[in-house]
Formats: C-alpha cells, sequence, structure tokens
C-alpha cells in the first residue's frame, strides 16, 4: 500500500510548508516584495510603466489559480509529465524574457541621486522625437525628458510602447507560471489520489 496520504484542500495547502511548496511561495512572494523593494523591482517584475500594478494583481491571482489547478491534476505519471513539459516552457520562456529584456528595457543613472531606474521603451520612436532628439541614443532621450511615463509615451509611439510591454508580460508570466506549477505538482504528489471506490476527496 501506498505511504502517501489522500487529501483534503486545506491539507495541500498546509503542505507548502515543505520545500516544494516553499519554492511555490518564494515565486509569488517576490513579487509583492518588488512593490516595496525599488532597487529589486525591475528585477523580481518587468517595468511596465503605469501597467505595472494591475499586470503584478493579475499575476497573483494567477499564481493563486495555478496552485489550484496543480491541486487537481489526477494521476502521479500525468503530474510528472506536466512538471516536465512546465521546465521545458520555463526555459523557452526565460530566453524570450531576457530577449524582450535586453531590447526593450533601459537603466537610466540618476548620478545626483546615486542611484538608477529601469524602464520599458517602444522600438519605435515618435515624431517629437524624431524631430527634437534626432542623433541621441535612448538614453540621452531619457535623461534629457525624464523617466516618467508621460514622457516615454511622449517619445515612442503609443503601438510600440504597448507591443515591448506586453511582449515583456507574456514572456515573464510564461516563465513564472509554468514554475509554480512545478512547485505546486511537488506538493501534490506528496499525497496519493483516490481509488475508484473511496469517497470522493473533500474541498474543505
Amino acid at each position: 500500500m501506498s505511504s502517501q496520504k489522500q487529501l483534503s484542500l486545506e491539507t495541500y495547502y498546509k503542505s507548502f510548508k515543505s520545500i516544494s511548496g516553499g519554492l511555490a511561495i518564494a515565486t509569488g512572494l517576490a513579487r509583492l516584495i518588488s512593490l516595496v523593494a525599488k532597487p529589486l523591482s525591475s528585477i523580481l517584475f518587468p517595468p511596465l510603466g503605469d501597467a505595472t500594478i494591475p499586470a503584478l494583481a493579475g499575476l497573483i491571482i494567477l499564481y493563486a489559480a495555478t496552485t489550484y489547478i496543480a491541486y487537481c491534476i489526477p494521476g502521479p505519471n500525468l503530474r510528472v509529465a506536466l512538471m516536465v513539459i512546465s521546465v521545458c516552457t520555463s526555459c523557452a520562456s526565460l530566453y524570450l524574457y531576457v530577449g524582450d529584456y535586453l531590447e526593450y528595457v533601459r537603466k537610466v543613472n540618476i548620478p545626483s541621486l546615486s542611484s538608477s531606474v529601469r524602464v520599458s521603451v517602444g522600438l519605435e520612436r515618435s515624431d517629437f522625437a524624431k524631430e527634437v532628439f534626432k542623433t541621441e541614443s535612448d538614453w540621452d532621450m531619457l535623461r534629457g525628458r525624464g523617466t516618467d511615463d508621460e514622457a516615454i509615451w511622449q517619445l515612442w509611439t503609443n503601438r510600440s510602447i504597448v507591443d515591448a510591454r506586453l511582449s515583456l508580460f507574456r514572456a515573464f508570466c510564461g516563465f513564472l507560471i509554468p514554475l509554480v506549477l512545478v512547485f505546486s505538482l511537488g506538493v501534490r504528489n506528496q499525497f496519493s489520489d483516490p481509488s475508484p471506490s473511496s469517497p470522493a476527496v473533500r474541498l474543505d
């Protein structure tokens, strides 16, 4: 007989005290830390300007939903297969995210404050930027006009900014969410599935 236990939803979430659960929690907690740890904010979550807070809120909801999906997936073989697929998906998305980050994110140093700020920009400059900043680099434009979102929307076309930020967020989600699923499935695999003759798994 399997040494694993059958579980309720309450027991499942209590089991996140394990190593796998700790890793799952850490991947979500880091996103919350990005709200208050400004030096780490653009590392823990891509800089999306005014869309950062709603995007982060949506990601946290996806994170919670992913842990529940892992609870509902039956069969250890299926769970292991999903873990392998998720790891591969996360690796591919990380590759895309690094590429997007290099392409769309600019780090602007602020010597007067002995700090720097990272912002996401578009690929196509606005008519205003083409006229005023004919030969200057992206960094020169940002130092000249500022790094707030209002300045960025003046310097690059709306469509290119939206495309850049959606691409960053899509790749970041593709990297993070599969990892959450892997760690959550690791927690789920500590327990056996009910046999056909067993009572249904309780949800309380």
